[in-house]
């Protein structure tokens, strides 16, 4: 009897079934276990609460926690207080070095914040929204704020709404540049998010994909369990080995794990939704239902209500003969 006449392919519903909640059931395990180790961790050993606390009064010291859909006055309210106000001094030295020469703090206004010209050649003093200043003999004064303008329309309030509102985004990144206190707890609290974020993954990915799957003989997570699905060797439809079934958990999620890890929108988007997508369409779209990890290694799903699973040719034998099957 051929040995390949006991294995059955998995269903690709089921197989698509036990990915997704898969997937679901390690989301919801990271998830708990980030805010446990960060209350139980850092939140008691490390002061991640307390540094939370002087973050946030930070931010709304520099009102730095306005929402998006204010007028544009407002942004420019907290712009114009954070550079003649607030940092000047620290903001003038910074583009000194930079660009070595003395500007005042209204000139690099003008130019960082209002998009205008560092020096005007030509009679081009003005954008589409600002203009500089002229002194009675018709030269460009480059040391008070650049004028609004005039205009109107919804065009006109939703550009200018753009301009302010991105130039007070970029306050924060300035903030922790001048700010060394407010880095510093900023860039702690950071580290313990992301410790928090690795452990958790890592943890939930070695318990669900890899300490699960190796306890039992197809190989199979908790929910391929409940599918009835099994693992095994391509080859010859043996019990998976078991560097494989790690290899199939860096191949699988590694990626992916990244993009949680050092969160941020694009590696979300990008490393964790988007490759855990492609391996999905991968699954279903190829002739043979393998994803990534499995065409790699050389892996089958199978139906283990239709299935006979082996060890290896003896533990096969065996059954042959108890059986009495020629």
């Amino acid at each position: 009897m051929e040995k390949r006449l006991r294995i059955e392919k998995a269903f690709i519903l089921h197989r698509i079934y036990s990915y997704l909640i898969d997937i679901a059931f390690a989301s919801l395990a990271t998830i708990s276990l980030y805010f446990l180790i960060i209350s139980s961790v850092f939140g008691l050993g490390f002061n991640y609460y307390e540094n939370k606390d002087n973050i946030n009064r930070t931010l709304n010291e520099f009102n730095l926690t306005l929402k998006d859909d204010l007028s544009y006055d407002k942004y420019e309210g907290v712009i114009q207080d954070f550079y003649f106000n607030k940092y000047e001094n620290e903001i003038i030295k910074d583009y000194k070095e930079s660009y070595k020469k003395d500007y005042t703090i209204y000139h690099i206004y003008n130019v960082v914040v209002l998009g205008l010209p560092t020096v005007v050649n030509g009679e081009v003093s003005r954008s589409d929204y600002f203009e500089y200043v002229l002194n009675e003999d018709n030269s460009i004064n480059y040391d008070v704020v650049a004028k609004t303008v005039p205009g109107s329309g919804r065009n006109y309030e939703k550009n200018m709404h753009d301009i302010f509102y991105n130039q007070y985004k970029k306050l924060n990144e300035l903030l922790k540049r001048y700010n060394k206190e407010y880095f510093d707890v900023l860039s702690k609290n950071n580290l313990y998010e992301t410790i928090s974020r690795a452990s958790g993954i890592l943890f939930s990915l070695l318990v669900f994909f890899v300490i699960i799957p190796l306890t039992n003989k197809s190989s199979q997570t908790l929910v391929e369990k409940l599918f009835k699905i099994g693992n095994v060797e391509a080859k010859n439809g043996y019990t998976l080995k078991k560097y494989k079934v790690i290899l199939r958990c860096l191949i699988t999620y590694l990626l992916p794990s990244l993009g949680v890890i050092f969160l941020s929108m694009y590696s979300f988007i990008i490393l964790t939704i988007g490759l855990l997508f492609l391996n999905l369409m991968i699954m279903i779209l190829s002739s043979n239902n393998k994803d990534i990890s499995q065409k790699i290694l050389k892996i089958d799903s199978v139906d283990l209500n239709q299935s006979l699973i082996f060890k290896n040719k003896s533990e096969e034998k065996e059954f042959e003969k108890e059986n009495n099957i020629l």
